[in-house]
Order: C-alpha cells, then structure tokens, then sequence
C-alpha cells in the first residue's frame, strides 16, 4: 500500500515539473505583448499561501487555498495510524 502511495506520488510530482516545463517553453512562442495573469497556491502543511498578479486570478488561487485547505484538515483529523 504504502510503495503504491509513493509511486503515484513521485509520479504527480514528475508529472507536474514537466507540465510547468512544457507551459513555459510553449509560453515563450506566444506574443511578447500579451496579458499574461497568474495566480497559485503554495500548501505549508495545512496553511495555504496564496499570490496572483491581477484579481481574477487571485480569487481563483483563493478559492483553491480555501478547498485544499478544507482537504487537509480533514486528512490530518480523521486519517488512521
């Protein structure tokens, strides 16, 4: 169970390096002029840290801190040992 854990795990994290990667490359190509908005969500433990330049895209990076945050707690209370 847990090397099952641990390999989806690494493969997420993997996943999603190459994901950034491919985005930035891919960004790069696209007018240098445009209206570029971004917003994320860096999860310490339970407490979410949020940045976005423009509103949209914070509220979006908000609303994900507040469901992840909401996933967490419920993992860390009623996982069993």
């Amino acid at each position: 169970m847990y090397s099952f854990l641990f390999v989806t795990g690494t493969v997420l994290l993997f996943l999603g390096i190459i994901l950034i990667f491919l985005y930035s490359v891919l960004n790069t190509t696209a007018k240098q002029n445009s209206n570029t908005q971004f917003g994320g969500v860096i999860m310490v433990g339970p407490i979410p840290i949020i940045f976005g330049n423009s509103g949209p895209a914070t509220s979006i990076a908000i609303a994900l801190g507040i469901i992840l945050f909401i996933i967490a707690i419920v993992f860390f209370f009623f996982a069993k040992k």
